[in-house]
């Protein structure tokens, strides 16, 4: 469409023109300052036509609409049994006897430790000895008074409830 637009360009300067523009502008009978005046004219027509570069290839983006899966947290209820019951494993230790023959000689010895008396010889009234030094250290604690100094006379603060009481008009408006 371009080239057959060009070829109907009646002039250069028309041509030169159409490269400055930007757009496909068409002028058809334009009468200025020619009103209730019918003359005869002849139709001119004129066409512009702008040739815009593109660079190739041209990358075209498209919208494509996918599915999101999304997890939304909700609450699942659970019935537990009430009292609930926790079962603990507590490892055991538990001896388990194994028969293994064992060679006895013949005949078996057997010895039995029977207790008697045995009198040992002690000096009567036996004497111990403890080092003590001289002259002995006796450490005693006596109590003695410690003196606070107290402002007189001493105030004290107590705080003693009281009534309040605030004239509210009647009826009272709101």
């Amino acid at each position: 469409t371009a080239a057959a637009a060009a070829a109907a360009a009646p002039s250069e300067k028309d041509a030169a023109e159409a490269k400055d523009d930007s757009k496909t502008v068409e002028k058809r009978g334009l009468h200025l300052g020619d009103y209730g005046h019918h003359h005869e004219h002849h139709e001119h027509i004129k066409t512009i036509t702008i040739e815009k570069k593109v660079p190739v290839p041209y990358t075209v983006t498209k919208h494509i609409p996918y599915t999101v899966e999304k997890k939304v947290p909700y609450e699942v209820k659970i019935p537990v049994p009430e009292p609930y019951y926790v079962e603990k494993k507590v490892p055991v230790h538990v001896k388990e006897y194994v028969k293994v023959p064992v060679h006895v000689p013949k005949p078996y010895i057997v010895e039995k430790k029977v207790p008697y008396e045995v009198k040992v010889p002690v000096d009567k009234p036996y004497e111990v000895k403890v080092p003590v030094p001289q002259p002995y250290e006796v450490i005693k604690k006596i109590p003695y008074e410690v003196k606070v100094p107290v402002p007189q006379p001493y105030e004290v603060i107590k705080k003693i409830p009281y009534e309040v009481k605030v004239p509210v008009p009647q009826p009272y408006e709101v």
